[in-house]
């Protein structure tokens, strides 16, 4: 796809939630390699916020993509799952307009 046809392309907005497979240390061993992940996708513009849930059993991540196709794919991509430490599950959601949503997230939408 094109730059100027992922200028055309809606964003959708997504909550990916991943689950450990694996014990915390195995976990543990992958994170610096699944960091480097995580930072290259803030760097595209692609993740507003992520982290790891509490307890550690897994992490959260609120993102945008173009559906929901490209996300889990794109989440194929991370060390997490390509070595079995980690399963994500993509939520898609349509934010609310105007008064119920943060002029920070407008904000992030708009860089997009």
């Amino acid at each position: 796809m094109s730059r100027a046809e992922q200028d055309m392309t809606p964003l959708n907005v997504f909550i990916a939630l991943s689950r450990y497979l694996v014990p915390i240390e195995q976990v543990e061993s992958f994170l610096p390699e699944h960091a480097r992940w995580v930072a290259q996708r803030y760097a595209e513009g692609r993740i507003l916020v992520s982290g790891r849930q509490i307890p550690a059993r897994g992490g959260a991540t609120i993102l945008v993509g173009p559906d929901r196709q490209s996300v889990e794919t794109l989440f194929s991509t991370d060390p997490f799952v390509h070595n079995g430490i980690a399963e994500y599950t993509v939520i898609e959601f349509v934010p609310s307009d105007g008064d119920r949503r943060s002029m920070d997230f407008t904000a992030f939408l708009a860089r997009q």
